[in-house]
C-alpha cells in the first residue's frame, strides 16, 4: 500500500509508513458496533506480539516479498540471473576435435560483479525482512547505492563482454550475463532519476 503522505510503497502489515512514519489509511478499521477507528490491522494479520520486537528494542526480522516494490523485484531477479550467468560459458573455441570454454569468471575483476551481486541480494533479503533499508539508511541512500551497486555490475559486465580472448566465441552466458546487468540497473536508476527530478 502507499502512503498518502510521501507515497512510498510499503507492506499492507505496517501500521505506519517505513519513510516517513506517518499512519497508514488502510490499517485503519471501524471497531463493529463502537463506531471508533482501530489504528491497527486485524488481530487476524498482526504478528504475535514476541516477534514484533527482540528485548534489545529491535524489530525481529519477518521476511515479507510483498514489502518489495516492482522495481525491486526486477533488480533482484535480473541479479540473480547475473549471479548464476558468472558461472555459465562467457567464452570459447572449437578447435575441431575438442571444445574448449570458460565462465564469467575467467577474467579476475568478475569476482567483484560476483560481491555486488550477492550484496544487492542481501539487501533485498533485508529489506523484505525488516521492511526498512538497514543499518539505518535513508531510502533515498540506499536507492543511490543500489543504483551504485547495479550500475558497476554492468559497467564490469560490459569490459568483461567487450574484452574476450583471442580467438574465442562468446558463449550463451555472456549474453545472458549482460543482459541481466542492463535489466537489473534500469529500475534503480530510474528510482533515483525520478527523486532527483520530482
Amino acid at each position: 500500500m502507499r502512503c498518502a503522505q510521501c507515497n512510498e510503497v510499503n507492506a499492507w502489515t505496517l501500521a505506519r509508513c517505513r519513510s516517513c512514519g506517518a499512519p497508514l489509511a488502510a490499517s485503519a478499521s471501524s471497531s463493529p458496533g463502537t463506531g471508533t477507528w482501530d489504528e491497527r490491522p486485524p488481530a487476524s494479520h498482526r504478528a504475535p506480539a514476541a516477534r514484533e520486537s527482540s528485548p534489545a528494542g529491535l524489530t525481529a526480522f519477518t521476511f515479507d516479498a510483498r514489502r518489495w516494490t516492482f522495481a525491486d523485484q526486477l533488480t533482484g531477479g535480473a541479479t540473480l540471473v547475473l549471479l548464476v550467468s558468472l558461472f555459465l560459458p562467457w567464452f570459447g573455441t572449437d578447435a575441431g576435435f575438442f571444445n574448449v570454454s570458460v565462465d564469467g569468471m575467467w577474467h579476475s575483476y568478475m569476482v567483484i560483479d560476483l560481491i555486488l551481486a550477492v550484496a544487492i541480494v542481501g539487501y533485498l533479503v533485508l529489506l523484505a525482512g525488516f521492511g526498512s533499508p538497514p543499518f539505518g539508511l535513508s531510502a533515498s541512500s540506499a536507492g543511490y547505492l543500489l543504483a551504485g551497486a547495479a550500475g558497476l555490475n554492468l559497467l564490469l559486465a560490459v569490459v568483461s563482454f567487450a574484452t574476450k580472448p583471442a580467438g574465442t566465441n562468446w558463449q550463451y552466458g555472456a549474453y545472458i550475463g549482460l543482459a541481466a546487468a542492463i535489466v537489473a540497473v534500469i529500475a534503480p536508476v530510474k528510482s533515483v532519476m525520478a527523486a532527483r527530478h520530482g
